[in-house]
């Protein structure tokens, strides 16, 4: 005899096609899992690289104030082992020093390699990249900054953002520039 089974519940098409898509997800699910799994129990490779490290000594605010005559910001900075008169510029990439002021700072310009194209107001010229050994403007100083000393067309140094860029904010107002760290 013959039986007929009838079952108690009834797929729709919809909910078998959900019931795939679950399954499907689950298993990338689950094999992204084991991946990462795979990739978290590998040692990572750590490589030590040495370097000069720009460090600023010691914390402070200092302000300039506007020139009045030119109205530009001036400073005087300890470099090295002697000082230098500065106009700070945003603008420059490098701290950048007349051949003149990198001598006031002890350094022997004669057997330096001028090899960097720069170009100036007064036109095209070729310096040297140093690494000075800190400059410091009133209490804040940085060391081991990246600059060029520049034999001609460069009338004035400039303070750029080699040494700006290591500080907490430069800030400008109408009247004054404020250092900070």
């Amino acid at each position: 005899m013959f039986m007929t089974v009838t079952p108690k519940f009834s797929i729709s098409s919809l909910a078998l096609q959900r019931l795939a898509i679950g399954f499907v997800l689950s298993l990338i699910v689950a094999a992204c899992g084991t991946e990462a799994k795979q990739e978290t129990a590998t040692p990572a490779t750590v490589e030590t690289v040495k370097s000069k490290p720009k460090q600023i000594r010691s914390a402070s605010v200092v302000t300039l104030r506007k020139n009045p005559a030119d109205g530009q910001f001036w400073t005087q900075a300890r470099v090295n082992t002697g000082t230098v008169r500065f106009l700070v510029d945003t603008g420059a990439g490098l701290v950048a020093l007349t051949e003149i002021d990198a001598k006031k700072a002890g350094i022997k310009t004669r057997n330096l390699e001028y090899d960097v194209p720069i170009s100036t107001a007064g036109g095209d010229n070729m310096a040297a990249r140093i690494t000075l050994d800190h400059i410091s403007v009133g209490a804040i100083s940085v060391k081991n900054v990246e600059a060029l000393i520049v034999p001609k067309g460069l009338d004035i140094s400039l303070l750029g953002m080699t040494y700006l860029g290591e500080l907490q904010s430069v800030q400008a107002n109408k009247n004054s520039l404020t250092l900070r760290f």
